[in-house]
Parts: C-alpha cells; sequence; structure tokens
C-alpha cells in the first residue's frame, strides 16, 4: 500500500468518526476488516514508516513542552494522533513544530486514546486471520519501535517558550494560573 492509499483511508475514517477518537478506531476496524489480511498488513506498514518519520527529537521536545512529560507511549501517541489529522498535518508540524499548538485537542485524554487507532490494524488482522499480526509477521512488532534516540537536535528546555511562542501561549492557556509545570527532559 503506498502513501496515497492510506491517507484516502485515514482521511475516510477521520470524517466518518467526526473526529471522535472511539468512533474513528470502530470505522478503521470496520474499513480494514473489508480490505483483506495483506492489506492491513500494508496498511500497518505504511503507518509505520510515518510513524518513524515523526520519530524525532524536536518533535519530542515540542510534544514535552505542551503536553507534559512524554514517556515512549505517551511519544506514540502523539504521532498516532498527528497521523490521523492527516499527512499534510504531519508535514506542516515538521516542518514547523510551533505548528503543533493548532492540531493540540483541547481534551489531552484524547492523545492518548490515540492507542486505540494504532490497535485497529493488529486487531483487524487477528479478526480475518485469527493470528496475532506479529507473530505472523515478528519484524513488523520490531519496526514499530525504532532503535535508539529520536533523531534531531534536543531542543533547550530554557528556550522551548522562545522558540516554540505559540506552543506556549497554548500552554499558558491550559495551565491553571499558579501552578508549575516542568517539561523538558
Amino acid at each position: 500500500m503506498d502513501r496515497d492509499r492510506m491517507c484516502e483511508i485515514v482521511d475516510g475514517v477521520r470524517a466518518r468518526g467526526g473526529g471522535d477518537v472511539d468512533r474513528m478506531a470502530v470505522e478503521l476496524f470496520d474499513t480494514l476488516c473489508g480490505l483483506g489480511a495483506d492489506e492491513v498488513v500494508a496498511f500497518h506498514r505504511e503507518c509505520g514508516r510515518q510513524h518513524r518519520r515523526m520519530f524525532v527529537h524536536p518533535l519530542w521536545c515540542a510534544g514535552d513542552f505542551a503536553i507534559g512529560p512524554l514517556g515512549d507511549d505517551l511519544f506514540a501517541d502523539l504521532r498516532t494522533h498527528l497521523l490521523f489529522r492527516g499527512l499534510e498535518v504531519v508535514d506542516e508540524v515538521l516542518a514547523d513544530l510551533d505548528a503543533l499548538a493548532g492540531y493540540l485537542p483541547a481534551d489531552l485524554d484524547e492523545v492518548c486514546l490515540a492507542h486505540e487507532l494504532a490497535a485497529a490494524a493488529p486487531d483487524a488482522y487477528q479478526y480475518l486471520t485469527g493470528v496475532d499480526l506479529y507473530e505472523a509477521y515478528p519484524r513488523l512488532a520490531a519496526s514499530d519501535l525504532p532503535d535508539g534516540h529520536p533523531l534531531g537536535a534536543v531542543l533547550d528546555p530554557v528556550r522551548y517558550a522562545e522558540v516554540l511562542p505559540r506552543l506556549a501561549r497554548w500552554r499558558r492557556r491550559r495551565t491553571p494560573s499558579g501552578s508549575r509545570r516542568h517539561g523538558g527532559f
């Protein structure tokens, strides 16, 4: 499956799900089940390629600044959240990290729920074949988790507000006055 076909699926799922992550996950599962096992694997591979493209320190730092300390799972959820906003969003955020401010939901639990979208392809594959996707394709499981540290320069936490002014404003609106949040590595 190529990038364009994956985008078609993602865009359709987002439109039918109305942006609601739970509905989108159901729509994605149903869509993938209608494609067949080989296409499910191909969709999962292409999503993995896009995930790895976003596995960069600058995005991790920007997410850490906006949301709070990001562990591996929350960083993966953030990347899935962005992917299901569309590849044009991914491209924009990777080109301008401050653009992330326009794509974070009011309820940050929505970012955490993105794991439901990530689970749709393995669940659909198992539904279609009766076999666990990662047992059938062990190398696929390894490719889901990039080795080592993200690529790119680490942003200086002291300069986050300076280099990410829209995210700083977004963060100030979300942080109750008087409370202190510390982001950074």
